[in-house]
């Protein structure tokens, strides 16, 4: 009698090798690959930044379904690995104020470096005595 035949999720996980310190048997699931923007997303996801970096749900599943129409060819259905989710759009939100921050930081870094005073997001600049008195007294 002859096995069953393997489904490709099956396949896929007997193929990946085992980490090397593992226990004999034993293997690890594949990490999914990673998701590219199209130029295109990327414009419409570069726009509604603009109005808002904080977008609700509502708002990222709208973004979505904007990508998704701008890639989209027409009489072609988009697959899972192209379609572009409200999650993906939360995450790149993210990663783009995280980068706008990041920037922020290294050009305060260099602009003191230089002597230059420069005002934190706080309101402070950042050569300003801080003494926790900020408030005056009513």
């Amino acid at each position: 009698m002859r096995p069953a035949p393997l489904t490709l999720e099956e396949m896929e996980w007997r193929q990946t090798p085992p980490p090397i310190c593992s226990a004999p048997g034993a293997f690890r699931l594949r990490r999914g690959s990673r998701f590219t923007w199209r130029k295109e997303c990327l414009a419409v996801m570069e726009s509604y930044f603009n109005d808002n970096q904080y977008p609700d749900e509502a708002k990222r599943e709208e973004i979505a379904n904007a990508c998704n129409a701008v890639i989209q060819k027409p009489g072609k259905k988009l697959s899972d690995l192209e379609r572009v989710t409200s999650l993906k759009v939360y995450n790149w939100f993210a990663n783009r104020r995280k980068e706008i921050k990041r920037r922020a930081n290294i050009e305060a870094t260099i602009l003191e470096s230089h002597g230059i005073d420069v005002q934190s997001p706080g309101g402070h600049s950042n050569s300003d005595d801080i003494d926790g008195n900020d408030f005056s007294e009513q």
